[in-house]
């Protein structure tokens, strides 16, 4: 019979303790952690897979936050273009009213005083903000400038795009020139909003019902122009919706599977836990055992 001596039995009792030990304390940490992998070592092939899954997750909650951007910054456009067209249908309602005949000289100083309001008005909106950013004058600070009742556009037709997707890039701003009419008219730009309001205006103020009649045409082309806008406007809100609601159940179904990759499965884990400390305890005995037998004992 070989016997074993006492110093590789003792070496062979304490590497199965220790490695009990690490099975003991490495289910210990799955099932307080929830958590199979917390080292790549663990489990290489599904920590690579998973760290994958994760800057997958990372890209698409970007392209989320891009989209959340650009919906913010197109709700204010159409807000300001909502207020535009309102603006827009209240100047032909009062060119209408002023060139009746029926109207005193007070009652069209009134309504040209209202038009002129109407046009700051229309200043406001066309210069609103998003996030300190100009939402119709490109990468300039505002679309237009008033001067002395004289509207010109100070904006630049550059173009504020957000990638909201690998494949789909879009602009999430409006073109200040065209939705304002500043490329209407011969020459270019006389009939934008702006100047069609003030010659309404003059032209009620000064009892020349015709004049302001003429203008109710540009009036409604402007009127197109800020509906074709608000039409875009829905258009780009639609299209980023539909790519952030895909991204959306990207992460879900990106994180579904890197939970079954990293994840415990806690009645396993229970499992492994009681089984790890069944082996620990045995090695412990084991030991123990060892220890206490005496030079006597090998005597006999």
């Amino acid at each position: 019979m070989t016997r074993i001596p006492t110093q590789t039995a003792a070496k062979n009792m304490q590497h199965s303790m220790e490695s009990n030990f690490a099975r003991l304390t490495d289910a210990q940490r799955q099932l307080s952690s929830g958590k199979r992998l917390t080292k790549i070592s663990d489990a290489p092939t599904d920590a690579i897979a998973a760290n994958r899954l994760r800057a997958k997750e990372s890209m698409a909650g970007a392209f989320i936050s891009a989209a959340d951007d650009g919906l913010s910054m197109l709700a204010a456009q159409d807000t300001a273009l909502q207020d535009a067209s309102s603006i827009l249908n209240r100047v032909r309602e009062l060119v209408i009213s002023g060139t009746s005949r029926l109207q005193s000289p007070q009652a069209r100083a009134a309504i040209a005083t209202e038009l002129e309001t109407l046009r700051d008005q229309m200043v406001t909106v066309a210069n609103t903000q998003f996030a300190g950013r100009s939402v119709f004058g490109g990468f300039a600070a505002s679309a237009v400038q008033n001067t002395s009742g004289s509207v010109a556009f100070v904006g630049d037709e550059n173009t504020v795009d957000r990638r909201v997707s690998p494949e789909l890039t879009l602009s999430v701003s409006t073109n200040g020139k065209q939705v304002f009419g500043f490329e209407a008219g011969s020459p270019a730009g006389t009939d934008n909003v702006f100047a069609v309001i003030n010659r309404a205006a003059a032209a009620i103020r000064s009892a020349t019902p015709e004049d302001a009649r003429a203008e109710l045409d540009n009036i409604d082309a402007r009127m197109m122009d800020v509906s074709g806008a608000l039409a875009s406007v829905g258009g780009r809100v639609n299209q980023i919706e539909l790519v952030q609601s895909q991204a959306e159940d990207s992460i879900v179904a990106m994180r579904s599977s890197r939970s079954l990759l990293e994840d415990v499965d806690m009645g396993e884990a229970v499992v492994n836990l009681k089984d790890a400390e069944a082996a620990y305890q045995a090695t412990l005995a084991v030991v123990a055992r060892l220890h206490s037998t005496s030079l006597l004992d090998f005597l006999r």
